[in-house]
């Protein structure tokens, strides 16, 4: 006899999100075997390899057997330096025995985060267009989310942030940032984080803040912690970092989070339930990352840079698509509205008759529906290509 799955499914995991960057990308891999050749301007990932130095720290670090067990909350050697790094980088004091975790990756900090915030029903709110699987997370911690309203004026979005003060409630518990924000490539100013500041203090919220693009800023805008701008914001927040995108690392799952004490000791605890450490000879690398010559940093920046403009410029020249100005992370977020197609339909079309892989704006929650998410995270010679292709598939959509 058949088992019924379904019956013994954990409601958590029965919601379904919207189709996305690994729905399109199975697609594109049956193309490619067919002998087509395919652009992605999908991947949220730096298509560089590590550099040498921090591969070699690792290589050292294996060599002397360290392939066993760290601390849950990563070596101290390491959680000291990571607390070096946010001193440096953003000016905030952190004690690192007591307030920094060394995680598997920032999406694991992320969950760990929610995870030790929300109680069934209660509330996180975030930008309606906003990094897909947050919604996923929230969705596991049986949570709710509650969304702040997103417009777009001319090339730019505005996040109404202003109405975080009507949109909480007793069981919110939190605001969720990403700042730089994927996918709309916005980069928040001190005007509007010190106006989250002053509402999450006037509703007495925490707030979850991603910073994993914190080096992808351009035109120089620069990124700015909610946590630094006073003592009880950075009580209030919990950073959440990696070192996926700042040293194209991301197959090496290791991040940080930085947070008070209390939520700190939450957080290993739902870190201890869900994971072990992050490996020891990675958190090696991360040292080596950390403590050498930032060059390596500024050189992706620069080159991520070149492509940001090649991609905008080549968007900007298509009749009906509307490209608001990317300010930092690699994504464009274009209105597409004008092309009469949903979102997953027009990415298909993209896919099918251009040949480029690209993501729906459904992904990216209820205000993401009319948009597509471009990425620069690859060579400005295949976003040429790539150009064309989108060009000739969308000259289809005009002839009919």
């Amino acid at each position: 006899m058949a088992v019924d799955i379904d019956r013994f499914l954990a409601k958590r995991v029965q919601s379904k999100m919207a189709k996305g960057v690994h729905d399109i990308n199975r697609m594109a891999k049956q193309l490619e075997k067919s002998g087509h050749k395919i652009v992605r301007l999908v991947q949220g990932e730096p298509d560089f390899d590590t550099p040498a130095h921090i591969k070699k720290a690792a290589e050292e670090a294996l060599t002397k057997g360290m392939t066993h067990y760290s601390p849950v909350e990563g070596l101290e050697e390491v959680r000291r330096i990571v607390a070096e790094k946010i001193k440096r980088d953003i000016g905030v004091n952190y004690i690192p025995e007591k307030e920094v975790l060394v995680t598997e990756g920032g999406t694991l900090g992320l969950f760990i985060a929610i995870m030790a915030l929300i109680n069934p029903g209660d509330e996180i709110i975030l930008p309606e267009i906003t990094f897909g699987p947050y919604l996923n997370m929230l969705s596991l911690a049986e949570g709710k989310p509650v969304f702040i309203p997103v417009e777009r004026k001319g090339e730019n979005f505005v996040i109404h942030w202003e109405e975080i003060t009507k949109l909480a409630t007793s069981r919110t518990k939190a605001v969720l940032l990403n700042n730089p924000q994927n996918p709309l490539g916005i980069v928040m100013s001190r005007k509007e984080l010190e106006l989250v500041g002053e509402m999450v203090i006037k509703k007495d919220l925490m707030v979850i803040s991603d910073e994993v693009y914190e080096k992808l800023t351009f035109d120089a805008l620069k990124h700015i912690s909610l946590a630094s701008l006073s003592e009880e914001l950075k009580e209030r927040t919990i950073i959440v970092n990696s070192f996926s995108k700042t040293y194209a690392m991301t197959g090496w799952r290791v991040g940080f989070t930085a947070a008070n004490p209390e939520l700190t000791r939450a957080m290993s605890r739902i870190y201890q339930g869900s994971a072990r450490c992050a490996a020891p000879f990675t958190q090696m690398a991360v040292k080596a990352a950390i403590q050498s010559s930032q060059d390596c940093v500024e050189e992706m920046r620069q080159q991520y840079d070149e492509r940001r403009k090649a991609l905008y410029n080549g968007l900007k020249e298509i009749e009906g698509m509307i490209v608001p100005y990317p300010q930092g992370a690699f994504y464009i977020f274009a209105d597409v509205r004008a092309f009469g197609m949903t979102s997953w339909d027009l990415t298909l079309h993209l896919l099918q008759e251009g040949h480029v892989v690209v993501s729906p704006g459904s992904y990216y929650g209820p205000g993401g529906e009319g948009y597509i998410r471009f990425s620069y995270a690859t060579p400005k010679e295949e976003i040429l290509i790539g150009l064309e292709g989108i060009k000739k598939a969308l000259k289809e959509i005009r002839k009919k």
